[in-house]
């Protein structure tokens, strides 16, 4: 598993993981009650979410039984090496599931490398980082600057 763990410094952060933890259980379908056994996300795309705990000073999120981040230094090493077939299958992998999400309604709002999972470059992925996720046409929530959209980056825009 994946332990994530958020800091509780200030009320922003507070309502960004309650926000990361009512998505996370809406796109696994599980109820709140059901956490007391860990259990598989019911998603094609969302990696398990087997709920949090919640001490003092921070918040600890457990997901991704079989996964790992993705593209760290070697595996970023062993992507490039590979055929460009395999590259073009797992780039388009990565599309469809974000192609699933917004066939919700949703729009994840943080897509970077740390918030895909996957399993050694097997071409199967799956997201985590939900706490700026919203609904399509709501508002911009956030994210981390290098990796928003040109539309958000441009001066003047009211999401930026």
């Amino acid at each position: 598993s994946l332990i994530k763990r958020v800091s509780l410094d200030n009320k922003d952060k507070i309502a960004q993981l309650k926000n990361e933890v009512d998505i996370s259980r809406k796109f696994c379908k599980v109820e709140r009650p059901n956490f007391s056994m860990p259990r598989e996300c019911n998603s094609d795309f969302v990696a398990d979410f087997y709920g949090c705990v919640v001490d003092q000073q921070a918040a600890y999120l457990f997901v991704g039984k079989a996964l790992g981040p993705n593209f760290t230094y070697q595996q970023k090493s062993q992507f490039s090496s590979t055929n460009h077939l395999d590259r073009v299958i797992s780039m388009l992998n990565i599309i469809d599931m974000f192609i699933s999400l917004h066939a919700t309604a949703y729009v994840h709002g943080d897509i970077k490398p740390e918030n895909i999972l996957g399993n050694d470059l097997s071409q199967e992925f799956k997201m985590i980082g939900f706490r700026y996720t919203n609904k399509v046409g709501g508002q911009f929530l956030g994210g981390a600057g290098p990796f928003h959209a040109p539309e958000r980056r441009l001066k003047g825009s009211p999401a930026t």
